[in-house]
């Protein structure tokens, strides 16, 4: 290669396609590291060219859109990296967001999805967790049952629990060998549903419930005890103790005290069976139990009142704002037994009159009969009143009315004092009647099934005087009447007269006694002298107790005593010490047996004390036949005058005293009742009844019920009966009330319990 030398120029002229260019030589770059100034045009290399060419500017803003911004870049297509670290906020823009890693580590305690603006259950609906699977695995918000749902199961490991309540009340949880649900706070665990079912893992039958239907339970499947509207239903045996029933159905029990045939039983927490009794504990002194209830307003006298074995009481009085007519009125203690329910009052004679007494006689369809006496004109009459038990209406007839005759005037007998005295005497009322004052004769009347009454004659002694301020007493024992009362033939002493003519239909001079005096050891001024008499029967005690005043000495006085029979062979009762019962002269003097404390209660208005109702309990000593004056007790009430001898009665459905009187406030007639005793029964308990007597720790078969006891006796057919308080069964429901069964004969029980 041959050398060349130097050459100088300033300026190099070119020709390029005819055009003859001058280079100015100072304007040309050198060739390493040459610097351009102007604009350097270069060719454009192609895309994504990785050679050494220059890169023009068209081909760098080409290759430049391939790649992001380092403030605020907006990345297309996919992004790959092998390590990414953000040192400030991630935004993710988009409809999809995947992150395509084995695992997924988030520092953060709380992640927060759903967020908006403003956010809302409405914005929340929808929202949570979704694994993808052979179908979705969810956990969603869902706002219409305002819930987390989700599409699988929740399965918790051994011994990890679902706790639920504040204070993780409710616990669910195996334990690795057994379930629990275990209710650990405050309250009780509910479990609610119309149809309610246990079932065993194979779906057999354990227990099920249905609501206002039975609930049954099973055994290996089948149903064996099912609840029904009116008890159960046993399929199969039953054992009690161990001990199969019998088919009768009954059960086998040994007898904790002595049990009667027929007796109602209860089953104890020892297995053995107990006679139901009532437990009495007699009350220091009565105690008010109704308050006073007004049975007529317009002003009555001469009020008087019988009760019934169900609790039926008849107030029978004379109506002052009715012409003075005799009027009836029924009532009965009401359901809650702080008043009484009242049927519409009737007169049973349309003529001024004078009521003398009321009692009750029988009862035929559950419908009680009483014998109403009163006088009008001289003459007697004696009805027979029928109350409807249901709606206490009474009625009356001039027929034979349910076997017992009626009518407006049964029996004319004269004028006179007249009082009468029965019950379950024969289905009889008995009407003792006095001619008057000046003729001591007295004759004797009934109203009976048969007949209208019967005649009758005086007692020995008549002509000497007269008798007054009477009382008829039936002596169940010696089955006789006795009339007590004041004879003036015999010095105006106290003296007994024994009637014998209970069932009679014909009276003869020889069924009237002799009169027989009260006070044979006193005379003078200790003479007694009884204003107003009344007398019960002791039955417990087979002792007579008489009631009077005593106008002489200004004092109420009791007497007890026994029957005896006297030199003539007549009855007649063997008194012991009177007992001074108020030291102020009293009238209306009233003594009832109560057979819940098996005592005498006496009761009076005390004339020395502004006429108010006082009451106390007599407590008998059977060795002398002396009397035990107990706690006085006034209600506060008082009674006026012309009232009622014959007003007090017992309520057995209630155990209580009912008392009816004419108040001297307003002269209403009235009604309350007064309490003597608080009592407990078993009755509730019931199991059924005793076949056969038994002594105590032998072995008692007892009807249950579907079984049919044949130990009772003297039963309506077809009457439901229930147990009284005491173990007895009646067709009227005690307090509780239980039903014992449907009688089918008069010795059969079908037992209901």
């Amino acid at each position: 290669m041959p050398a060349y030398g130097k050459v100088k120029v300033d300026t190099i002229t070119y020709d390029l396609s005819g055009t003859a260019t001058d280079v100015s030589v100072s304007n040309i770059a050198t060739k390493a590291s040459p610097t351009f100034t102007g604009t350097v045009t270069v060719p454009t290399p192609s895309a994504n060219d990785n050679t050494t060419k220059a890169a023009s500017t068209a081909y760098v803003q080409t290759e430049l859109g391939d790649y992001a911004l380092k403030a605020g870049p907006t990345f297309t297509g996919t992004v790959n990296a092998a390590d990414l670290v953000l040192s400030g906020d991630l935004t993710v823009n988009g409809s999809t967001t995947t992150i395509d890693t084995t695992t997924l580590q988030v520092g953060d305690k709380n992640i927060q999805i759903g967020k908006v603006s403003t956010p809302s259950d409405v914005t929340a609906d929808g929202g949570g967790l979704t694994l993808l699977g052979a179908t979705n695995k969810t956990w969603n918000w869902v706002n219409s049952t305002d819930a987390w749902t989700s599409s699988e199961h929740i399965h918790l490991g051994d011994d990890k629990k679902l706790l639920i309540g504040t204070g993780s009340d409710l616990e669910i949880f195996h334990d690795g060998n057994n379930s629990h649900i275990r209710d650990t706070g405050t309250g009780s665990l509910f479990v609610k549903a119309s149809t309610f079912y246990v079932n065993s893992p194979s779906a057999e039958d354990m227990i099920t419930a249905t609501a206002d239907g039975a609930v049954t339970l099973y055994h290996n499947n089948s149903a064996k005890l099912a609840t029904t509207a009116t008890g159960i239903n046993v399929t199969g045996a039953i054992n009690v103790n161990g001990s199969a029933l019998s088919v009768s159905p009954s059960v086998t029990a040994n007898a904790d005290g002595a049990i009667g045939a027929g007796d109602a039983v209860e089953i104890q927490a020892n297995g053995t069976v107990k006679k139901i009794a009532a437990t009495v504990v007699e009350q220091g002194a009565p105690t008010l139990d109704v308050s006073k209830t007004v049975v007529d307003s317009g002003g009555t006298v001469h009020n008087t009142m019988a009760i019934s074995p169900e609790g039926i009481n008849l107030s029978f009085y004379r109506d002052s704002d009715n012409s003075n007519y005799p009027t009836v009125r029924a009532a009965k203690i009401n359901t809650a037994g702080n008043g009484f329910d009242f049927g519409t009052e009737i007169t049973v004679n349309s003529a001024s009159s004078t009521v003398h007494d009321a009692i009750y006689l029988t009862t035929n369809n559950g419908n009680p009969i009483f014998a109403c006496c009163w006088s009008s004109s001289s003459h007697t009459y004696l009805v027979a009143v029928m109350v409807n038990a249901t709606t206490l209406a009474c009625t009356y007839t001039s027929n034979n009315f349910y076997g017992v005759l009626v009518g407006a005037k049964m029996a004319t007998f004269g004028s006179g004092t007249v009082f009468c005295v029965a019950g379950s005497i024969h289905n009889q009322a008995y009407l003792y009647r006095l001619y008057s004052y000046n003729d001591s004769a007295a004759t004797v009347g009934a109203l009976s099934n048969t007949q209208a009454g019967i005649g009758g004659t005086s007692p020995t002694g008549s002509g000497n005087g007269y008798v007054k301020h009477n009382s008829l007493l039936y002596d169940p024992d010696a089955q006789r009447l006795f009339h007590f009362c004041q004879y003036a033939g015999g010095n105006d002493k106290g003296y007994t007269i024994e009637l014998d003519i209970v069932g009679q239909t014909t009276i003869a001079s020889g069924d009237i006694g002799t009169p027989s005096a009260w006070n044979n050891n006193m005379s003078g001024s200790n003479m007694l002298k009884e204003e107003h008499v009344n007398s019960c029967y002791d039955t417990e005690n087979n002792r007579a107790i008489i009631v009077f005043t005593d106008p002489h000495e200004g004092k109420c006085m009791a007497m007890a005593g026994p029957i005896s029979t006297a030199g003539d062979g007549s009855k007649t009762y063997a008194w012991g010490t009177a007992l001074e019962v108020d030291s102020n002269q009293c009238s209306n003097v009233q003594v009832i047996f109560d057979p819940n404390i098996k005592k005498a209660v006496v009761n009076r208005n005390d004339e020395g004390g502004s006429d108010n109702l006082r009451w106390n309990i007599l407590t008998l000593n059977t060795s002398d036949n002396s009397l035990t004056l107990g706690t006085e007790f006034s209600p506060g009430y008082t009674q006026g005058s012309n009232s009622g001898k014959n007003s007090t009665g017992y309520d057995v459905t209630r155990d209580v005293i009912v008392r009816g009187f004419r108040d001297k406030t307003n002269d209403n007639a009235a009604l309350f009742t007064v309490k003597t005793s608080t009592t407990t029964t078993t009755a509730e308990r019931l199991l059924g009844f005793n076949q056969a007597a038994v002594t105590n720790g032998n072995a008692a078969t007892i009807d249950i019920v579907g079984a049919t006891n044949e130990n009772q006796s003297s039963l309506t057919v077809g009457s439901k009966y229930y147990v009284q308080k005491n173990g007895t069964i009646a067709t009227t429901a005690d307090v509780p009330s239980v039903e014992a069964g449907i009688a089918v004969a008069a010795t059969k029980l079908v037992v209901k319990g």
